[in-house]
């Protein structure tokens, strides 16, 4: 508002003079901008690296930070108050999650069968629970494989969350073949 002040001097005189008093009780506006481009920690993203933006002349974080910056290595919900020239604050906040849970993994083989045998000289092996998959004996890189060895196969898998687990499965062989023999009913051993 306007407020005016008057002055009398000694000899009677006044002077008014009008001031004016203004108040600024504007918060600064104040985000977070995600410099990382993701807010969940895993396996493949350790950290999550923010800044505060806007119109704040200073900031503190609920971590402690001081500055506009800050870096978050567990998960939580952060908030930053923002500071305005003027002493007024405003806040914003952000959600980091975590998600280390390893994939499950199995091997199964096509037809439930687990021994090469003569009427199933190859074998194929599938890979689940994961997004990526690499079999260690083999290095190829499918969900899927074919295998006409007998031995322990062992695949690694990695889910969405860039966590990675193995499994493993050993393959049978059964390859004698059946006994067979000749009855001489006869009782001659040889024919004229």
């Amino acid at each position: 508002g306007t407020y005016y002040v008057t002055a009398t001097g000694s000899n009677g005189c006044t002077y008014t003079k009008p001031y004016s008093i203004t108040e600024s009780v504007v918060p600064p506006r104040v985000t977070i901008s995600n410099l990382s481009g993701y807010s969940e920690l895993n396996c493949a993203n350790t950290l999550v690296n923010v800044t505060a933006t806007g119109t704040a002349t200073s900031y503190v974080w609920s971590n402690g930070i001081t500055t506009a910056d800050n870096t978050f290595t567990t998960p939580n919900t952060y908030t930053v108050t923002a500071y305005g020239d003027n002493g007024c604050p405003q806040t914003a906040s952000i959600v980091i999650t975590e998600n280390h849970n390893a994939p499950t993994p199995s091997i199964v083989s096509a037809n439930n069968i687990y021994t090469i045998d003569c009427d199933h000289p190859t074998l194929t092996l599938n890979g689940l629970g994961g997004v990526s998959y690499e079999w260690l004996e083999t290095g190829e890189t499918t969900s899927s494989i074919v295998v006409s060895t007998p031995g322990i196969y062992t695949v690694s898998v990695t889910g969405s969350n860039h966590c990675g687990a193995t499994a493993t499965v050993e393959i049978g062989i059964n390859v004698e073949p059946p006994a067979a023999a000749i009855n001489n009913l006869t009782g001659v051993d040889q024919i004229d």
